[in-house]
């Protein structure tokens, strides 16, 4: 059997977390996230460098992580340039192309990577044209197109990835009509949808991905009714579930997802209760835990997530104390470290995750000096 890395994202992402629950328990399970079996050879896929966006110093931050640790160092080419006011990240289910979503000059950098050493070099061109204040992006489960939500046209951008070279070329439909003060962007995991959080219009709009050329269809009853203020939005790895972390509410909205058609309904209750000004969703690779971030009580809450209905109850220990005003939360995909992006201290928290309970550990030298204002992160994944 041959479980790789690659374009065909959505499938192996599936087959390789069948792989990752099945091992839960074993000694050495947190560390596997692929494998392949190439000529003979079993290669497992770690953790390798993250990338954070630096909206204050206007580049991107990149790290190599100690994949027995967790700790990170940053890259020797590190800092590299991007436009003005870098806010999201996505990088292709490959790991070849980073794209960075510049806020203030309303484009979208992109690079490739060099899985070896970690350096990002920009396309060329450099930077391709988006909407009015382009605030996160994300690449589809099939590493064919990348979505950009627009903050200040309210819509969003689409695009088409070449394969070889990065490049971006906008779908000739593209941008899509959605609402007002887009904010987080998200996929489904598993089914043809992409789901975007409006924080002034309480919302969450729900497109279908046309496969053969990627344009957008809003789903009928779009937009879904969320939290005051939702401004993330996460799927669980099954596709089940949304949830929206709402800024002005301070609470999570819980929705289901239908599989046909992409529509959501709110759970009974809809909300759970998070902390002072919550920011970012993030769920683990398990869909056992469910991790909120919220920059005015510096802190992160963790939740058990029953996947049987969705709900959510807090984490043994939670909340987990952060550096200030901790913006944007990432776990990688083999769910040993969770980082935190800290937009005042200008830093990143790094944990390591409890595999039983969710909790959190601060990391040994956490945290991590990053550039000014860093917002959202990526991580690319190579051989151990």
């Amino acid at each position: 059997m041959r479980i790789n890395h690659g374009r065909s994202g959505g499938l192996c992402w599936l087959l390789a977390l069948s792989l990752l629950v099945g091992l839960h328990g074993c000694a050495d399970d947190t560390k596997v996230k692929t494998t392949s079996e190439d000529a003979g050879e079993t290669v497992v896929e770690v953790p390798k460098f993250l990338y954070v966006a630096n909206r204050g110093s206007n580049n991107i931050a990149g790290y190599a992580i100690d994949v027995q640790t967790g700790a990170l160092t940053e890259l020797g080419a590190s800092p590299f340039p991007a436009g003005t006011g870098p806010r999201g990240l996505a990088v292709d289910p490959a790991g070849l192309f980073l794209y960075a979503a510049n806020q203030t000059s309303n484009n979208i950098s992109a690079y490739t990577i060099d899985i070896d050493t970690g350096t990002l070099t920009p396309t060329e061109p450099a930077a391709f044209s988006a909407g009015t204040a382009p605030k996160s992006l994300v690449v589809d489960p099939s590493g064919s197109f990348l979505y950009v939500s627009n903050n200040g046209s309210g819509n969003v951008s689409g695009y088409t990835i070449d394969e070889e070279s990065g490049k971006l070329a906008e779908m000739p439909a593209s941008p899509f009509a959605a609402f007002a003060g887009l904010e987080g962007i998200a996929a489904n995991p598993l089914y043809p949808f992409i789901y975007v959080a409006s924080l002034s219009g309480d919302n969450v709009s729900a497109f279908a991905i046309i496969q053969s050329s990627g344009s957008l269809a809003l789903v009928i009853g779009s937009p879904f009714v969320a939290g005051n203020g939702a401004a993330s939005v996460a799927v669980d790895p099954a596709g089940e579930y949304l949830y929206t972390v709402n800024t002005i509410g301070d609470d999570i909205s819980a929705l289901t997802v239908d599989a046909g058609s992409g529509s959501l309904t709110a759970l009974t209750p809809p909300t759970f209760a998070a902390g002072n000004s919550a920011r970012w969703v993030t769920i683990h690779p398990t869909g056992l835990f469910l991790y909120a971030t919220n920059d005015l009580s510096n802190d992160i809450h963790a939740y058990n997530l029953i996947g049987t209905t969705g709900a959510l109850s807090p984490a043994l220990g939670s909340p987990f104390a952060a550096g200030a005003a901790p913006y944007f939360a990432i776990v990688d995909e083999t769910g040993q470290f969770l980082y935190a992006t800290n937009s005042t201290s200008g830093d990143v928290s790094a944990y390591t995750i409890d595999p039983d309970t969710g909790a959190l550990t601060a990391v040994a030298g956490s945290p991590f000096p990053a550039g000014a204002n860093p917002e959202s992160a990526v991580m690319v994944y190579g051989p151990e």
